[in-house]
């Protein structure tokens, strides 16, 4: 089992170089489309210049340039 800073199973079953994780979140939850699309564009681009991926609300790891955000 993972703590809170290392990549869970998910992760680590598509790329098992993977070693930290980092968390970004937007508040409030209920926040306008431009406040998604600036995290949106936050998180690929974490995820585009570390080499890592970003998960989705379902677990599912994307590569910078994959997945739907939404």
């Amino acid at each position: 089992m993972a703590t809170e800073d290392e990549p869970d199973d998910a992760i680590t079953d598509k790329f098992p170089k993977a070693k930290h994780v980092a968390y970004v979140t937007l508040e409030p939850i209920g926040a306008g489309k431009a406040g998604y699309k600036m995290l949106e564009e936050v998180v690929r681009e974490l995820s585009r210049q570390t080499g890592g991926v970003w998960v989705d609300s379902n677990g599912e790891p994307y590569s910078h340039d994959e997945g739907s955000f939404t």
